[in-house]
């Protein structure tokens, strides 16, 4: 996958993206345990379903149309998987605190 025609968007290299995504979701939950804002905990769990359908579409991509398995590209889309599932827990759960704690 990492050779393949599929491994850039618009010249730049998915695991370099990948990387970004990652550090924006690690800097994002940072910011959300110093600060507690609410607002920061919806971004981030927005930020994971983006990687999460992102993952599947790389998923697609490798099992139907190269034809390849990238095991970085399948432990990255478990990463994903797993992120989005907390992320929906946790903003779940903070927005239950919100509701309770005006």
């Amino acid at each position: 996958m990492t050779t393949s025609e599929y491994a850039t968007i618009a010249g730049v290299p998915l695991a370099l993206l990948g990387a970004i995504y990652y550090l924006a979701v690690f800097l994002s939950v940072i910011a959300y345990l110093d600060t507690r804002r609410p607002g920061i905990l919806r971004m981030t769990a927005g930020f994971t379903a983006i990687g999460l359908l992102a993952s599947l579409w790389f998923v697609y991509l490798q099992l139907f149309v190269i034809k390849a398995i990238c095991p970085y590209c399948m432990l990255s889309a478990f990463a994903s998987t797993v992120l989005f599932i907390v992320g929906m827990m946790a903003l779940r759960e903070g927005e239950g605190q919100i509701i309770s704690n005006p």
